[in-house]
């Protein structure tokens, strides 16, 4: 704008007074326009690190000592010569006069930081995308007629009649600049916005034209390609994507389209991309090419992953927890039917002798009163057998509450010595009965509370002597078999009078007892049950009526 309304004034002025003061001030734009004109070519291009404020300062250092000797030209003459003079023989009165070495040297120096810029916006060209290119190509048209235009002007060639038309030709320039502000919407969208959107971002991008030839792609996506930047400009989209038919096959949609693809590198790494292409217009409606962007969702996709696997995994515990409480409960419930179970039987158990005892406390009082000594121990031995049968119940009632909450520690031992010791205890009645016990041999060894398995076989043991009957050939078997998942699996078993199948589940009751005329309390296999199920195994009964009993149990934390 100086160098314009500088050279208007000066053909205005009508002496060399006036000329010489205008022609001082459009040094100043004549000067700085190319100075400045470089600073935003490096901006322009992104290219602005390149160039610091330090440097910037020193380029800027000889312009403004030249100004300063012209402005100071009449005390030293330096600048100008005295040859300054005003031509009449043309339309305007035109200022001509000869230039000095400083203004050569400032002329060299406008034209060298014009050329800088030149080069920079060509090298900006082979790099860019149609739409930034085109923005280039009005940026240089712009600034190469004044350049061109200044040439004429330093050489002493007349056009017009005129000596300097570099006003005019910047004219020319500002009319470019004006028809790219409207045509193309030029520094709506800059090279500037890309690199600091583009060049710098995360994400992948790729840029193609309306040929699918690549034109311009991100540092992102030559990483994510491992290619450098000469081996995918200009090249097309089908070769670098080759091996890669899902990527290839999103650029042949019209519109946009989105959706996540999986990118395996050369490598052999595998990522999960979220892909967007969308095809590119000019403001004509034009197609000119697309933009590919991808965004590594890997560790998104992983971390949705672990986050659903752990979602499973708590539903899975939610539920085995679940199922534990209803469990818990059910056997809450089960415990406290059996307590209340319990609470009747042991008040009707107990209170049987209590009647018994009460009874005959009366008739002692008669046969006191009758002497009858005879009658008196008859009596006697009543009240006496039923305190026993009171305190035979209270043992076993106390041995079952125990079981649980007073323990040995477990160690292991071999199912024979277990066996041997539970003999060693039943002996007696085994030997009344004339029952005859055979054990397998190379039973296993097990891991258990020691006394309580012998009571469990004692109780099984005397519970076949109980029951056997009038077999003639009473006999005892006790093993083991293989069951589920090779847990073995004991059994007891024989050739007693045997259990009908509806008594089966009975028969571990507290109190059940199915013949109240063999002596017991009814406690025994509830006692073995309890047992059983504190080791972790559990215990049935398989067995029909007159044909032998065999129970069968596991222990340790082993179950069929």
């Amino acid at each position: 704008a100086s160098w314009i309304i500088g050279y208007i004034f000066e053909l205005a002025s009508p002496n060399l007074g006036g000329k010489l003061f205008w022609d001082d001030f459009q040094f100043i734009g004549s000067l700085l326009v190319p100075l400045l004109l470089m600073f935003f070519a490096y901006e322009f291009t992104g290219q602005e690190k390149h160039l610091p404020r330090n440097a910037r300062v020193l380029l800027l250092a000889p312009v403004a000592v030249f100004l300063v000797l012209l402005y100071t030209n009449p005390l030293h003459g330096w600048i100008r010569s005295d040859t300054a003079r005003i031509v009449s023989d043309r339309p305007f009165d035109v200022l001509l006069y000869d230039f000095t070495i400083p203004m050569w040297v400032s002329f060299i120096y406008g034209y060298f930081t014009y050329l800088a810029a030149t080069v920079l916006f060509i090298r900006n060209l082979r790099r860019q995308h149609r739409l930034f290119r085109t923005q280039t190509l009005i940026i240089l048209l712009g600034f190469v007629f004044p350049f061109l235009g200044s040439i004429p002007g330093i050489a002493g060639v007349v056009i017009l009649g005129q000596r300097d038309i570099v006003p005019y030709t910047f004219g020319i320039g500002n009319l470019i600049y004006a028809w790219g502000l409207f045509r193309y919407g030029l520094f709506e969208i800059t090279p500037i916005a890309r690199e600091a959107v583009i060049e710098y971002m995360n994400d992948a991008a790729i840029v193609v034209d309306d040929q699918s030839r690549v034109v311009d792609i991100n540092p992102a996506a030559l990483r994510g390609l491992e290619l450098a930047v000469n081996q995918v400009i200009g090249f097309p989209i089908s070769g670098l994507f080759a091996d890669r038919p899902n990527l290839l096959k999103l650029f042949e949609y019209d519109g946009p389209i989105h959706q996540d693809a999986v990118y395996v590198s050369q490598k052999g790494t595998e990522f999960v991309l979220d892909v967007f292409v969308s095809p590119l217009y000019d403001p004509n409606n034009k197609l000119i090419g697309r933009i590919l962007v991808a965004r590594d969702i890997t560790e998104q996709r992983q971390a949705e992953e672990q986050l659903r696997k752990a979602y499973d995994e708590l539903e899975l515990r939610v539920q085995h927890r679940t199922a534990e409480l209803e469990t818990a409960n059910q056997e809450l419930e089960r415990k406290n039917a059996e307590l209340e179970r319990f609470t009747y039987t042991v008040s009707h158990d107990l209170k049987a002798p209590l009647v018994t005892i009460s009874g005959y406390l009366g008739y002692l009082n008669e046969d006191i009163k009758t002497a009858n000594i005879e009658r008196l121990e008859k009596d006697t031995q009543r009240i006496a057998d039923a305190v026993d049968k009171m305190k035979n119940l209270l043992n076993d009632l106390l041995e079952l509450s125990r079981i649980g909450r007073i323990s040995n520690p477990y160690e292991t031992v071999a199912f024979e010595d277990l066996i041997r010791e539970a003999l060693d205890i039943v002996h007696g009645r085994l030997e009344e009965r004339g029952i005859t016990v055979h054990s397998q041999s190379n039973l296993p060894l097990v891991h258990v509370d020691k006394p309580r398995l012998i009571e469990v076989l004692q109780n099984l043991l005397d519970n076949a002597a109980k029951f056997m009957g009038d077999q003639q050939k009473p006999m005892v078997v006790i093993g083991v078999v293989e069951g589920y998942k090779n847990v073995p699996v004991f059994f007891v078993k024989d050739n007693g009078i045997g259990i009908a199948p509806e008594f089966h589940e009975r028969i571990f009751g507290l109190f059940n007892r199915l013949d109240p005329n063999i002596e017991g309390t009814g406690v025994g296999l509830a006692l073995v049950k309890r047992i059983i199920e504190f080791h972790g195994g559990r215990i049935w009964v398989e067995s029909e009526a007159g044909k032998g009993t065999t129970f069968y149990f596991t222990v340790g934390d082993q179950q069929e």
